[in-house]
């Protein structure tokens, strides 16, 4: 029974990691409404980081940020961003586990995924400083952050509609088993 357990497992991580890697790809045809900004996107693919941090382990969610992180690198074909988009998903994912967990019943989800999209932002340019070792690069945050708080509302929002359905079809019963 505990092997069918980790099968189970297994084939969900699987799923929100390709899931994400669908939006990922399919978020380049997007047109970025804030092109006065570079690297600005919408991180719609942080919507399955936001699932898997509710349904699954701590562990599991990483080794989703981790695979996430990963494909996006070799889908992209561009191992130089690699630095900071993981930068950038890993601050993500310790800050929005330290929300949940400390603030349990007093932030929402959306508030969650707001503090991950400022994050992100942060760890990517604090990375992009440090590589170019150019700080006036974190000048950018002010204006990322304006971004980040409506991507932020709009990647809960989702995730919240999401996890509604997903504990209806009785997944989060499965993967506490």
């Amino acid at each position: 029974m505990n092997n069918n357990k980790n099968v189970y497992k297994l084939v969900y991580i699987a799923l929100l990691v390709a899931q994400a890697m669908v939006v990922f790809k399919l978020e380049e045809f997007i047109p970025i409404p804030f092109p006065a900004i570079p690297g600005a996107k919408l991180g719609l693919a942080n919507i399955f980081t936001l699932l898997a941090l509710y349904t699954l382990g701590p562990v599991e969610t990483f080794f989703v940020v981790i695979l996430r992180s990963i494909l996006s690198m070799l889908i992209s074909n561009n191992p130089g961003a690699f630095i900071y988009s993981f930068s950038g998903a890993m601050l993500s994912f310790f800050t929005m586990l330290m929300l949940k967990t400390v603030f349990k019943d007093k932030l929402s989800r959306i508030g969650i995924s707001v503090g991950g999209a400022f994050s992100h932002n942060l760890g990517q340019l604090v990375a992009a400083a440090l590589m170019i070792q150019e700080p006036r690069i974190l000048m950018y945050l002010p204006a990322l952050t304006i971004i980040a708080i409506p991507t932020g509302f709009f990647v809960g929002m989702t995730a919240n509609f999401m996890l509604e359905h997903i504990s209806r079809l009785g997944v989060m019963r499965e993967l506490k088993k």
